[in-house]
């Protein structure tokens, strides 16, 4: 009886009357979680039971862009206990989430360097995104949360490393784990034996085969027990990118000190993580690292642990990451988030025909130019006969030459088939140059200008393409999308508000004339529809590589679709 009562709390606590729409957070992870899981409920999965509730947009399953109330109905549907179980795990997640929040933006932390170092790993913008841990799914365990009254001046540090293979289902689990503490003792020390299928066991970085697991007897559970109890209440985990090794024990823990987030490294982008290797060749003073030799767990502990005891005793600077690139590697550019559908032939268009040069494949994932990639898009290297020529390359293609998040330069650019049609979609690939332009480009001096942009255009500045014409110095069917002035920008606007209204009318066979005043508020009125279009498609842009169609062609578009609806 104790055990009933127990679920029909869980199933009342899973139906809509419980929710509100502060809730969505919540009931979006839980249905993304469903949809992993292939939970399904009376009414089937979340694709099947959209089909029942709203059949113009069951095309669209992102649980984001869906009401409140829509998620939480599906939830409803629910009735077998473990799926009951998602729901509890999910709200336990979001509370712990917000108590972490709360604590951390309204209590005053110790003021010593450790807590200091915590809060600037924190600052990062890949925090965020690195330390959300999925705690809610099922084997996850989470550290205690600590309230800074009761924290020491002197926190507990414990400086992590973990050894990982690839599994069979693409996951990564831990083969051997190293924790330190802040005297450089070791407290853990063992390999772990994988629960599932191995398909790389990586021995020449991890150092660890096959036959060294043979005999090991402790569990991926035993290891993220013994872990977790070496968390005690306040402990701060140390180690660089250390969220992939908190993820693979799976455990949500997130005071750290991550030293790849740490250090302000003066020529490059804040968002660019530095190698272990380099910060201790600047930061200690010598190389750790035998590049004939596996890497050594204990050692990729101990050394994050000695960056940190570092910047305590002397103070954390600003470094510079020399950027060490060869000869051959200057004579390449690479080709970025390209389109499976885009093959050789047509990458090749983007450059002069007069210059040789071949493409050179990036083995990933199986990813390749020929139209056999898994994934949506792919990479590779055009490799010219020299630096000069890929230089001169790059300066040909037409373009705002912007820096990524490494700080090397890069630039969008259209490719389009010869024998393509004009008003098919067109689509951008990245150019990016090989070497570092925070190495190389002079600072602008007396307030003059360079053609070099250091961030990422504004919206006014980034306006979705007007002009198409031909690249200076490539060839005829080379087609390079061009950054419009701001003032052919509001001209186009009101020319196609003008259109637009006029469209309009016709369609509506207005029978009475509009005074000139009027005329002019809607016209108005349409430049400020254009002009937020305008805005969504820049940001649109600015994330997918593959340009919007221009406007006469997408509305074609949609009155297809309309009237195939009908």
């Amino acid at each position: 009886m104790r055990r009933m009562s127990s679920v029909s709390r869980l199933k009342s606590f899973a139906g809509s009357a419980t929710f509100t729409e502060a809730d969505k957070e919540i009931l979006i992870k839980i249905v993304k979680h469903a949809q992993w899981q292939g939970v399904s409920g009376t009414k089937g999965p979340w694709k099947n039971f959209l089909a029942t509730v709203d059949r113009g947009l069951s095309h669209n399953h992102d649980p984001a862009k869906r009401p409140w109330q829509v998620l939480a109905n599906f939830v409803e549907t629910w009735k077998d206990e473990k799926d009951i179980e998602i729901i509890k795990r999910a709200r336990e997640y979001i509370n712990y989430n917000q108590t972490m929040a709360y604590i951390e933006a309204t209590e005053p932390w110790p003021d010593v360097p450790e807590e200091k170092f915590v809060h600037l790993t924190r600052q990062h913008p890949l925090f965020s995104r690195d330390y959300n841990f999925p705690s809610f799914h099922e084997g996850w365990v989470r550290s205690d949360i600590v309230k800074a009254e009761d924290l020491s001046s002197s926190p507990k540090l414990l400086a992590m490393d973990c050894e990982m293979v690839l599994c069979d289902d693409g996951t990564s689990q831990v083969v051997r784990v190293c924790v330190v503490d802040r005297d450089l003792e070791t407290i853990i020390d063992t390999l772990v034996q994988p629960s599932k299928k191995v398909k790389e066991y990586k021995s020449h970085i991890t150092g660890v085969t096959a036959d060294d697991l043979k005999s090991v007897t402790v569990t991926q559970s035993d290891i993220q027990t013994q872990v977790k109890r070496k968390l005690s209440p306040g402990s701060i985990v140390i180690g660089h990118s250390v969220h992939n090794d908190l993820r693979a024990l799976h455990i949500d823990h997130r005071r750290v000190i991550d030293t790849a987030y740490l250090f302000p490294i003066q020529n490059r982008a804040r968002i660019w993580s530095p190698p272990l290797r380099e910060l201790c060749k600047i930061v200690l003073g010598y190389d750790f690292r035998d590049d004939s030799k596996p890497h050594d767990c204990l050692e990729d502990a101990k050394i994050p642990m000695k960056l940190v005891l570092n910047c305590i005793e002397h103070g954390l600077s600003p470094i510079s990451i020399p950027d060490e690139v060869d000869e051959a590697v200057l004579s390449k550019l690479l080709i970025h988030r390209v389109p499976k559908e885009v093959n050789y032939e047509s990458l090749k268009l983007i450059f002069p025909r007069r210059i040789s040069f071949e493409f050179q494949e990036i083995e990933k994932d199986g990813m390749n130019g020929n139209g056999t990639s898994k994934s949506r898009f792919y990479s590779t290297y055009a490799v010219f006969a020299s630096k000069e020529v890929a230089n001169k390359v790059f300066d040909q293609l037409k373009g705002v030459a912007v820096e990524d998040i490494t700080g090397r330069l890069m630039k969008n650019v259209a490719v389009r088939s010869r024998f393509q049609h004009r008003n098919a979609t067109r689509i951008e690939v990245a150019v990016r140059k090989m070497s570092n332009n925070r190495n190389n480009v002079e600072k602008p001096l007396n307030g003059s200008t360079t053609n070099v942009a250091t961030k990422w255009y504004t919206v006014p500045e980034t306006v979705k393409p007007l002009d198409v014409g031909l690249s200076s110095g490539v060839g005829e069917e080379v087609l390079s999308l061009t950054r419009p002035r701001i003032e052919d920008v509001e001209e186009h606007n009101v020319t196609s508000a003008a259109k637009n209204l006029k469209r309009k009318k016709r369609k509506s066979h207005a029978s009475t004339s509009t005074s000139g005043e009027d005329e002019s508020k809607e016209v108005a009125e349409e430049v400020d529809t254009v002009v937020h279009k305008n805005v969504y498609d820049v940001l649109s842009s600015e994330i997918s590589p593959i340009a919007h169609q221009n406007d006469e062609h997408t509305r074609r578009k949609k009155r297809k679709m309309s009237k195939s609806t009908k």
